[in-house]
């Protein structure tokens, strides 16, 4: 007879599907909704380029550089004072012109306030950034 040890269970979204708030025709969320109510699931698509930056540690405190970034959409998860390493929101770019959803985003550099910068994430530059192209 085989058994099944399950230690915790916590059938959830992810939060690198966050994206799909702004990016999809159908978020991650309400899909989630869907299938645990028994509903029809939608059928998903890509809005075209869509690129998520993570804020991370006090990297949400520099937020609101984003707000005049045509095609970017800001999400602060209100966790309180930011700690280090701890993803305090996102920022969900649209548009054809970004790079890393092309797969073309560049090797990191060092983020101010942020020395465990993860090799997968494109470089900031200081100041606002650049809209996509459209």
């Amino acid at each position: 007879k085989q058994h099944v040890m399950v230690n915790e269970m916590a059938p959830r979204v992810h939060n690198s599907g966050h994206w799909t708030i702004d990016g999809a025709t159908v978020s991650q969320f309400e899909q989630h909704i869907r299938a645990v109510a028994g509903w029809p699931l939608a059928n998903p698509k890509r809005l075209g380029r869509v690129e998520m930056i993570n804020l991370i540690g006090a990297e949400v405190n520099e937020a609101e550089r984003w707000l005049t970034v045509p095609g970017a959409a800001v999400h602060i998860y209100g966790k309180g004072a930011p700690s280090p390493g701890r993803k305090m929101g996102h920022v969900t770019r649209s548009g054809r012109g970004s790079e890393a959803a092309a797969g073309r985003t560049k090797p990191p550099g060092t983020i101010p306030g942020r020395p465990e910068a993860r090799s997968n994430r494109p470089q900031r530059p200081a100041g606002p950034p650049e809209p996509l192209a459209d």
